[in-house]
């Protein structure tokens, strides 16, 4: 069981010479995780272990990032979020799972199998995390204001006709601005940031691109 007040910090792994975030977990002690993560070997049968061993081998060491601390069992539904948060901005994750299991090196059924590949496909929705009774610190606010922000955001550079803007705003809804873009709608916004539109929706509605 949970002790309510045990605190669990969620961490990603980065290339150390793209800084691409190639893997995110959680841990109740940092130091030892690392450790952990540093003596993997490719006998572990895992992506983790063999991105780590296939790193070790060019004499290079992964990075290791805390990104945030919650209390309780809340841990679950952040690593949950934080996966799907990676996925959606391109990051090639290792993670075997969409978080939350906290079993390092599980192995999928072949139920689950057929269904991670409807979901790639296309056929099921994308797993949606629940943000209640979350909070991002100011510090993740910050980063991720800075990420859909100038050249990094998926929308930099795309110019639209005013009759297709028109188009799209009477299709879709009135137009929103969001950190200083101009998009036609919301649905056009959430499409843009490559988010899933219940995840737009909660963050629109809380006020959290700020």
């Amino acid at each position: 069981m949970e002790k309510p007040n045990l605190k669990t910090y969620i961490y990603v792994l980065k290339d150390p010479t793209t800084l691409e975030v190639r893997y995110v977990g959680k841990t109740t002690c940092l130091k030892r995780r690392f450790r952990s993560h540093k003596c993997l070997t490719a006998e572990k049968g895992t992506h983790l272990a063999s991105w780590i061993v296939s790193l070790r081998n060019k004499g290079l060491l992964f990075l290791m990032e805390q990104i945030d601390v919650v209390e309780g069992d809340k841990w679950k539904e952040k690593e949950a979020y934080y996966i799907e948060f990676y996925k959606n901005k391109g990051c090639n994750l290792v993670n075997l799972t969409s978080g939350g299991e906290g079993c390092e090196g599980y192995r999928h059924s072949k139920e689950a199998k057929i269904k991670m590949s409807k979901r790639q496909k296309g056929i099921m929705p994308k797993y949606i995390p629940s943000f209640k009774g979350m909070k991002h610190t100011k510090l993740n606010r910050l980063q991720i204001s800075m990420r859909q922000i100038g050249e990094k955001s998926p929308n930099f550079g795309k110019k639209l006709s005013q009759e297709v803007k028109q188009k799209i705003s009477k299709k879709l809804g009135t137009a929103i601005v969001i950190n200083g873009i101009h998009y036609p709608s919301k649905r056009a916004a959430a499409r843009d940031l490559n988010m899933l539109w219940a995840t737009f929706r909660y963050r629109y509605k809380m006020n959290k691109f700020v």
